[in-house]
C-alpha cells in the first residue's frame, strides 16, 4: 500500500511531498541569538532532527500547557 503524504492521502512512491507545499503548514520566522541558533544546529545535527520538529514539538507542548 502507498504511504500518505503530508495532507494524510496515498501518494505514489517517489519523492515525499515537502512541507512548503502542504496546505498543513505555514512558515513561521522568529528571532533567536545565535549562540542559541548556532548549538541548536550543532545538536539537532547530531541527533538527525529537523528544526521545525523541534519547534513544533516545544510550541503543541507549551499549549497543551496553557490551555483556556
Amino acid at each position: 500500500m502507498p504511504p500518505l503524504d503530508l495532507n494524510g492521502t496515498r501518494r505514489s512512491v517517489g519523492r515525499p511531498e515537502a512541507k512548503h507545499s502542504s496546505p498543513n503548514y505555514s512558515q513561521m520566522t522568529v528571532y533567536v541569538r545565535k549562540d542559541v541558533r548556532r548549538a541548536t544546529k550543532i545538536r539537532l545535527f547530531e541527533e538527525g532532527l529537523e528544526l521545525s520538529a523541534l519547534v513544533e514539538k516545544l510550541l503543541s507542548n507549551w499549549l497543551a500547557t496553557h490551555e483556556r
